[in-house]
């Protein structure tokens, strides 16, 4: 059941097959949580994070807390 492999009476078909998003999970290939934060501790200490209210980046705004 928990991997879709259970048969539907109707069709015959399996429940992974008639509704793969449900299953997906198996498949995916993505990053961790862990990678992630990893990632966003990165871009926020070299000042890549971009600023919702004016588009530029940390480091443009604040060019003297990031080495050039």
């Amino acid at each position: 059941m928990r991997n879709g492999e259970v048969t539907l009476s109707e069709s015959g078909r399996k429940l992974n097959e008639v509704f793969p998003y449900n299953y997906a999970q198996h498949s995916v290939i993505g990053k961790t949580r862990a990678e992630v934060k990893a990632e966003l501790i990165e871009a926020v200490r070299n000042g890549e994070v971009i600023l919702s209210e004016s588009g530029r980046k940390l480091k443009e705004v604040y060019p003297y807390n990031y080495p050039a």
